[in-house]
């Protein structure tokens, strides 16, 4: 191509390629890293591999530990890296511009000391003054003339006049630029007295403005838009405001959960101090971790917003029933609170923060987990004085109740048939442990008629029950009157050769106990070492023992022997599901008494039935950890069942 240089001015007709357009393409990749420090080029790499490395663990197996080994794990991260690399390199090598777009074809470029001019065929001629080229790079091929962070001019070396290299064009731009912009700055003037200084566009003055920025904080915030928005501190306003907003809804939604006749209960509220010191501490772990920092009131601002949105999820989020939509919504909601921080403080500050976002977040749930482990729990309302009357008569009643749960266990136990010596019964205990849902002792009470229907030589049962809707119907479910029940059902038993058949249903703890509790009656759990001692003491050989409790697995070592069935509704470190108070039996208690026992040939042929049930319900409600119903069987009972009819 022709070219022509003089001493001001560099003239360059050219025709852009393709090879052209990748060129300007490959400097892209640097610029949106430019400006970044070294700790953010650093964090993106690691959620880059953090994210690779998630997907590996999910593709290989971690869902089934198993199965997991180090080969199947590197193979996996290893088919993500190669799938996303891969990917990337055909979607650049396949890219291309439009034939008879704005850059392919022939370009004539005029450089001087105003700026670029361009021109093409068909296409009409334009200025760019040196003001609008944010930027000038170039490699050993090319000069690129940037107007934005991605969108330039591209002057290939190959056309640049004789002797010309691209360095030395550069060069020569960069110092046309500085005499341009010398020549462009305008002299400071004195006010003119005959022209005052023009008022704001807006109706409102600069101190409405600063008050009304909150609510441009609090709209960037919530959509988690990254963008900065904020302009100078407000004198605390906007921190005021939304700790205001916090602590009002926290307020409305107690209210609402005490009951329409709930009242205001001043005392309660010195617990709130503790939140607000904990939202202080958060909101300057993410002012300090910020850069540039982020003003304290600023940063107050963000936790506040954050107390209230975690204040409307865990109110709102318990009236959504479900296991599966309850762990979606608690993983939603944990990458929603990673994510908020990081883009909160990039709203404040305009520049990316990851580290300061995880900050944040890390204290947040230091802070919860402190507040849990100290029992902090404020009250702005309390029951009204009849409810409090009414908790106040339980508590009235506990004594007499107590008196009276030996006679109702001794009429119990005498309409239980003593042992035929010759034949071996089967007798039956049920133990509901947690009385403010039914279900538990809907499922012992369906339990008890299955077992008796299952068993023809059933000899007779003793529930014991703790139901908030009836303290009367039955013993009450306690440590103590577990114990006098077993000890009375072992003296009705031929103790060497009938067999117990002991049902618990409750909730479970992590360190294997079963919740007892009766609305407000001071009641103690039950433990694994507890039961065994129970059942130890009472002298009852043959046992089968079905707990129907999350982490019931870990009852199984402290009970199991060669006379012993040990039945666990789920494995010592997994929860169990449909413990709802809209349900008359468990997930597991209907898998197993409902469709398993009846028509099952023997217990173990029922439990692995129940198993199978159990996995399907919770693979279809997308339950993240099934609750893996686990049992160890005695080889002597299921001998001695198996002589009372069972078939193995």
């Amino acid at each position: 191509m022709a070219t022509e240089t003089v001493l001001d001015k560099v003239s360059i007709n050219t025709n852009l390629t393709v090879d052209d357009w990748r060129a300007l393409q490959a400097q892209c990749p640097a610029r949106f890293r430019r400006g970044e420090t070294p700790r953010v080029q650093w964090a993106r790499t690691l959620a880059a591999a953090v994210v690779m490395g998630a997907v590996a663990l999910l593709t290989s197996g971690l869902l089934k530990p198993l199965a997991l080994d180090a080969p199947s794990l590197l193979a996996g991260i290893a088919i993500i890296a190669l799938a996303i690399f891969g990917n990337a390199w055909l979607a650049r090598r396949s890219a291309a511009p439009d034939p008879k777009g704005n850059f392919l074809g022939p370009w004539a470029f005029e450089l001087d000391g105003a700026g670029l001019r361009t021109a093409r065929e068909q296409w009409a001629s334009s200025v760019v003054h040196w003001a609008a080229v944010r930027d000038v790079t170039f490699t050993a091929t090319h000069v690129f003339l940037w107007v934005d962070r991605f969108t330039g001019y591209t002057i290939p070396g190959r056309d640049l006049p004789h002797g010309l290299s691209t360095q030395q064009l550069s060069a020569w731009i960069e110092a046309t630029r500085a005499r341009a912009a010398a020549a462009t700055v305008p002299a400071a003037e004195p006010p003119s007295a005959a022209q005052p200084p023009v008022a704001p566009a807006s109706n409102e003055g600069p101190a409405a403005r600063r008050r009304g920025a909150w609510l441009l904080d609090l709209a960037s915030l919530i959509a988690l838009r990254g963008k900065a928005v904020l302009g100078e501190p407000t004198h605390g306003v906007p921190a005021t405001l939304t700790t205001l907003l916090a602590v009002g809804t926290w307020v409305a939604f107690d209210r609402w959960q005490k009951g329409p006749d709930a009242v205001f209960y001043p005392y309660g509220l010195s617990d709130v101090a503790w939140f607000l010191l904990g939202g202080l501490a958060v909101a300057w772990v993410l002012a300090r971790t910020s850069f540039p920092r982020i003003a304290l009131g600023r940063a107050v601002v963000v936790t506040a917003l954050a107390a209230w949105l975690t204040i409307l999820y865990s109110n709102l989020s318990p009236l959504i029933d479900g296991p599966s939509i309850s762990v979606a919504l608690t993983v939603a909601a944990v990458l929603y609170a990673l994510a908020y921080f990081g883009r909160a403080a990039r709203a404040l500050t305009g520049r990316s923060q990851p580290w300061a976002g995880v900050a944040a977040f890390s204290s947040s749930v230091a802070f919860f987990w402190a507040t849990s482990a100290l029992w902090v729990y404020p009250m702005a309302w309390t029951p009204s004085e009849e409810e409090f009357e009414e908790q106040v008569d339980t508590y009235r009643n506990a004594e007499p109740l107590f008196f009276a749960q030996r006679e109702r266990l001794d009429a119990a136990l005498a309409a239980v048939e003593p042992s035929d010596p010759a034949a071996t019964d089967l007798y039956f205990v049920g133990f509901a442990g947690f009385g403010d849902q039914k279900v538990f002792a809907e499922e012992i009470k369906f339990a008890a008629s299955v077992v008796a229907e299952r068993y023809p030589n059933d000899a007779g049962s003793v529930l014991l029950l703790n139901d908030v809707r009836d303290f009367d119907a039955a013993p009450l479910a306690t440590a103590t009157t577990l114990r006098y029940a077993l000890r009375g059902v072992a003296a009705k038993m031929q103790l060497d050769d009938d067999i117990l058949f002991l049902s618990l249903s409750s909730h479970g703890s992590r360190d294997w106990a079963l919740s007892v509790s009766n609305g407000g009656l001071p009641l103690n759990d039950i433990g694994a070492e507890d039961l065994a001692a129970a059942l130890d003491d009472a002298g009852i050989k043959w046992r089968v023992i079905v707990i129907s409790a999350c982490f019931a697995g870990g009852f199984i070592d402290a009970l199991q022997d060669a006379h012993t069935i040990v039945v666990a509704a789920a494995s010592p470190d997994r929860t169990s599901f449909g413990c709802s108070n809209e349900r008359d039996l468990t997930y597991f208690g209907e898998a197993f008494y409902r469709d398993a026992l009846p028509s099952g040939a023997s217990l173990r042929e029922a439990f692995t039935t129940a198993e199978e049930r159990v996995l399907e319900r919770e693979t279809a409600e997308g339950v993240g950890q099934p609750s893996q119903p686990m049992a160890f069987f005695g080889e002597e009972i299921e001998r001695k069942l198996a002589a009372l009819g069972e078939s193995q």
